[in-house]
């Protein structure tokens, strides 16, 4: 499967222990093919790029201790739910909270990860 060119995933988490907790809960997952924090020269800003062949995911810096986290997930809508809810499985684990949106090909949203309210299609 191709990873789509536009993201479909849309997610939130919030760490007070910094971009290398996440880091290290997301390197448990198997298919990681790149998995980096990128601080930037400018501001000293902490981005996260980890992606396989299956997905793409780049955070985005908000307040202290929370980012974005945003990325492309190749399949059809079980599939993607499933490496959602991967993610967010070893997220939890690590202690850091997280909250995903998953949205369909004309980017309507079709599901929340954790599951707490079904969005109807």
């Amino acid at each position: 499967m191709t990873i789509p060119d536009h993201n479909n995933v849309y997610g939130a988490l919030k760490t007070t222990a910094g971009l290398q907790s996440v880091l290290n809960a997301l390197r448990s997952l198997s298919g990681i093919e790149k998995a980096f924090i990128y601080t930037s020269s400018h501001n000293g800003a902490e981005t996260l790029h980890f992606s396989s062949a299956e997905f793409d995911f780049v955070s985005t810096p908000l307040e202290i201790h929370e980012h974005l986290l945003n990325g492309a997930v190749a399949g059809p809508p079980a599939q993607i739910a499933g490496t959602v809810q991967t993610i967010a499985a070893a997220l939890t684990v690590a202690g850091i909270e997280a909250k995903f949106e998953i949205n369909d090909e004309n980017q309507n949203p079709v599901e929340l990860v954790p599951a707490q309210t079904q969005i109807k299609k």
